[in-house]
């Protein structure tokens, strides 16, 4: 009950923030007065909220799994993965992947932001490009976390 709570609270804050961000950031262009470094330095700000909502949402999740898995089972098959399950094998892979790229987008993709932006843009045109990349990259997470919400409605049990 409790980790169920705590997922779906956890899934609200984050999809809602990752989601509103990913159209924010590729529709800046239509708000008026919202330049781009407005909404990366908002984003990066709200990097705690990213880190903390997702780690939540993990653990949770890891613990309502071994909590359906029937508690007590030992290791190794405390958290075994149901092969023959098509759709919890494509929702834990598409997981996987979403988490890859988060990993790729706070490292590799908005590093070079965080170099370029100390208060002041020091060149507006590789910012500029940086900023495509951080749009994309976003619009392509909340892509696939919308994905892993879809599986998991689908394949929810009644």
């Amino acid at each position: 009950m409790i980790a169920d709570l705590l997922s779906t609270f956890a899934g609200l804050i984050h999809g809602g923030a990752l989601v509103a961000f990913a159209l924010l950031i590729n529709f800046r262009r239509a708000i008026p007065r919202v330049t781009d470094e407005d909404v990366i330095r908002v984003y990066r700000a709200f990097g705690g909220g990213f880190g903390l909502s997702l780690g939540v949402l993990i653990f949770s999740n890891i613990w309502i799994w071994w909590r359906d898995l029937g508690a007590g089972r030992g290791l190794p098959d405390a958290f075994s993965i149901p092969w023959d399950d098509s759709l919890t094998v494509a929702r834990l892979f598409t997981f996987a992947a979403f988490w890859v790229s988060y990993v790729w987008l706070e490292i590799w993709t908005l590093d070079p932001l965080r170099l370029l932006d100390s208060g002041e843009i020091k060149d507006r045109a590789k910012y500029t490009r940086s900023v495509e990349q951080v749009a994309l990259h976003i619009a392509i997470n909340a892509a696939l976390f919308l994905a892993v919400v879809g599986m998991t409605v689908w394949g929810a049990k009644p």
